[in-house]
């Protein structure tokens, strides 16, 4: 029998997890709904070698990240898969944390022979991940090598004074130097990153770790 946590608050989602466990599982399985990290203590407490399936988005998990990993690593023999509507870069940031995160990760508008193939390998203790998650975690990895590498120490000071929202005035005055010689720096910093817009240079900023979303000037 294995006893597997959902962590899951749309029910509709619930019932297609439990539908896909059902079609992908060699074994007997008994699925229990849980709807916070207090609930998935006592449960793994009770089978710390079962298998739990968490929805990043569901009853503020992302706020409880830190709580969420150190138990993990306090019930190693479980078995881990998250899934996500949508990687946000708060998680992507927490996973890249991890040298090897060692859960299972997939998407929800991943296909569905993904995901089949996905809960089989989960179902039989490995770690999977999509394509798509593959994807995401490469470029993540990849943005915060371009900002370290690629731009200076100047430009990076910049470019998170652009995320935060400053214009080029505020950031001439702050940094007493010339309109010019910031418009100069803008421009540099596009075409380092390969990017045309503020939005996409500050998602280079956040995935480096030079600003967060808590940062924004207003």
């Amino acid at each position: 029998m294995h006893h597997i946590a959902i962590v899951e608050h749309q029910d509709f989602s619930r019932y297609a997890i439990v539908s896909l466990l059902q079609a992908c599982s060699k074994d007997q399985i008994k699925c229990h709904n849980i709807a916070s990290i207090q609930e998935l203590k006592s449960f793994v407490s009770k089978y710390n070698d079962a298998y739990i399936i968490i929805d990043g988005q569901s009853y503020h998990i992302e706020a409880q990240k830190e709580q969420l990993f150190h138990l993990k690593q306090a019930y190693s023999r479980c078995n881990w898969l998250l899934i996500f509507a949508d990687l946000s870069e708060g998680w992507l940031k927490r996973l890249l944390q991890e040298k090897s995160p060692e859960m299972s990760i997939l998407l929800k508008d991943d296909p569905i022979d993904t995901w089949k193939d996905g809960l089989r390998e989960f179902l039989q203790g490995n770690t999977y991940l999509s394509e798509q998650v593959k994807g995401i975690l490469t470029d993540q990895e990849n943005a915060g090598y371009k900002v370290q590498q690629i731009l200076t120490q100047v430009e990076r000071e910049v470019l998170k004074e652009i995320a935060s929202g400053k214009s080029n005035k505020e950031i001439a005055l702050e940094r007493n130097i010339s309109i010019h010689t910031v418009v100069t720096h803008r421009k540099n910093i596009f075409k380092k990153l390969e990017v045309n817009n503020v939005y996409d240079a500050s998602r280079y900023a956040i995935r480096a770790g030079i600003f967060t979303v808590n940062d924004y000037y207003i």
